[in-house]
């Protein structure tokens, strides 16, 4: 390859990167209030899936608390979901749950 056209691929690779990092790009898709049922349904038992409680089992952090990680977007979340916990079963989300569930977690982000 060229110079000009690696150095013209390397710029396009640039702008696609510093599009993807803009806020829409990393706009959360997923129903909310589908991930809050589902997060009812099958994490409520031991964690507090919803703002201001506390978790069933003290050990299980609440939602909040998850949603207010260092990072926390569905991708990390789809990665967290995947990596086994010792303490925690080991659930199988399908895409769409995956998005719905974080996005109930972008409603409990705190918006400093």
């Amino acid at each position: 390859m060229h110079l000009a056209a690696r150095l013209s691929a390397h710029a396009l690779v640039a702008a696609l990167l510093w599009v993807a990092s803009t806020p829409a790009a990393l706009a959360q898709r997923g129903d909310p209030q589908a991930g809050l049922a589902y997060s009812r349904q099958h994490c409520g038992g031991c964690h507090s899936v919803e703002q201001g409680r506390s978790s069933p089992v003290a050990a299980a952090p609440t939602f909040e608390k998850i949603a207010n990680m260092p990072g926390m977007n569905l991708m990390a979340f789809d990665v967290w979901m995947r990596t086994g916990h010792p303490t925690m079963p080991m659930l199988k989300l399908d895409a769409s749950q995956t998005e719905d569930v974080s996005a109930w977690l972008q409603v409990l982000k705190r918006k400093d």
